[in-house]
């Protein structure tokens, strides 16, 4: 256990990091939508959309 937080850790860190900061960039600076669209506008938009995108994604892999 203490073995996979070492390894998995560090990266998971960096990447909230990273993801906290774009947003709190977002929302400080007031970047348009369609300039640079919010983490969570991204994940909201994914979960709405996400029959369609699951439809397309079977369409891709041609099953």
């Amino acid at each position: 256990m203490v073995s996979k937080l070492r390894k998995y850790g560090p990266p998971v860190i960096v990447l909230a990091v990273f993801i906290v900061l774009w947003q709190a960039a977002v929302a400080v600076f007031d970047i348009e939508p369609y300039i640079l669209p919010s983490p969570l506008a991204i994940a909201s938009n994914t979960v709405s959309e996400a029959p369609r995108l699951f439809h397309h994604t079977l369409s891709t892999l041609g099953v």
